[in-house]
């Protein structure tokens, strides 16, 4: 210390000898003097000791992205030295749709462009079923919808084709079809009894029947009985100009059907049966081994006495048995009168088949409230 300020006081004047103690000082050496040079004027280099970049000191950044000693690694991998992280590619996913050709979602079906409502896959990618108002060709003959039915005549049924209907070749009696021969009907084609089918499934025949109801000799004359069996075709829904086979004093039967003299239309019961193959059959042979044995309901009648007063050749049989011309229910006046059927099992059946039974059997009173009537078409 001693040879320290002696230096310091040869070479500078004592007017800064003060300023010299703290501006001189150093650091003693490792010997413990202190480093002459160290006080050198105007030194302004930094202290090696001082921390600053490069100097290797813990913790101390070394350069950018790098930290020495125990620090945390922050850097990553791909990021940038804010942290920041870099965007990705992103796929882009497209929904599917009904027509594409994949069955997804709630689609029961996808043919894609093949997709039809005439199809097995419609449009909406649905199953084409009968009922959904969509004609699938080729499977099916129609669709209604909600408006297919079974009913008689119905344009479309229930399972897509036509319902019952007359000229489909199938008998529908329940229907009122007396007959069905498809594309035949209507045609003049006869089937294997002969008959021929009309347009709207009746056989091109005429009807005749029996009246299920029994009246006197006093019709209302010839006129009255043709309306009573009108009535009784109107009652049972027989279609057609019905009118009584009878006949009076001075009119006979052939008269009354002149305008089928020559027709060769069969006639029919109510029930199909033939009873002959035209009037002139009916007149020249009667109504054949069944007799006009139904009333207008189809109910088989047997043993029914019926005024006729007509030979079997259609003519006025007798000229006072006709009750005054059916204008009389007196019991002083007779009435012709015949059996309108036998079972063929009964015992007077031949006699009744060979003698003409059918008009001309008996005479009965006028007053009698049992007689029916023939009535034919």
């Amino acid at each position: 210390m001693a040879a320290h300020w002696i230096r310091c006081n040869s070479h500078l004047p004592l007017s800064i000898w003060l300023l010299c103690q703290s501006g001189c000082a150093g650091q003693a050496g490792s010997d413990g003097a202190l480093e002459s040079d160290a006080m050198t004027a105007g030194s302004t280099e930094p202290d090696p000791s001082a921390s600053s970049p490069g100097s290797g000191g813990e913790g101390t950044p070394t350069e950018i992205g790098e930290v020495t000693g125990g620090g945390e690694d922050t850097s990553k991998s791909g990021s940038s030295s804010t942290g920041e992280t870099t965007s990705t590619d992103e796929t882009t996913s497209v929904a599917g749709f009904c027509g594409d050709g994949i069955v997804e979602g709630d689609e029961a079906c996808d043919h894609g462009d093949a997709n039809s409502d005439h199809a097995y896959c419609t449009e909406a990618c649905a199953f084409n079923v009968c009922g959904d108002g969509l004609l699938f060709e080729g499977a099916e003959l129609c669709d209604d919808g909600v408006s297919n039915s079974d009913a008689y005549g119905s344009t479309c049924s229930s399972q897509c084709g036509p319902a019952g209907r007359c000229g489909d070749g199938l008998l529908q009696a329940d229907a009122g079809e007396e007959c069905d021969q498809g594309p035949g009907n209507g045609t003049g084609e006869v089937d294997d009894a002969g008959l021929k089918c009309s347009t709207v499934c009746r056989f091109v025949a005429y009807r005749g029947f029996v009246t299920s109801a029994m009246f006197t000799g006093n019709l209302d004359g010839l006129d009255g009985a043709d309306e009573k069996c009108q009535d009784a075709a109107d009652a049972a829904g027989l279609v057609g100009n019905f009118r009584a086979f009878l006949s009076g004093d001075d009119e006979s039967a052939n008269e009354r059907f002149v305008d089928r003299i020559g027709d060769p239309t069969p006639y029919l019961l109510p029930g199909g049966q033939r009873f002959a193959d035209s009037y002139d059959d009916l007149v020249t042979l009667g109504p054949g081994d069944l007799g006009i044995s139904r009333d207008e309901f189809g109910e088989l009648i047997t043993k029914a006495v019926v005024a006729t007063n007509t030979s079997p050749d259609g003519e006025v049989l007798d000229a006072e048995g006709s009750c005054a011309s059916w204008q009389s229910a007196s019991k002083n006046l007779p009435a012709r009168i015949g059996y309108n059927a036998l079972p063929k099992v009964h015992p007077d059946w031949p006699d009744w088949k060979e003698f003409d039974w059918w008009v001309s059997y008996d005479v009965w009173s006028c007053d009698s409230t049992l007689l029916h009537l023939y009535c034919l078409e």
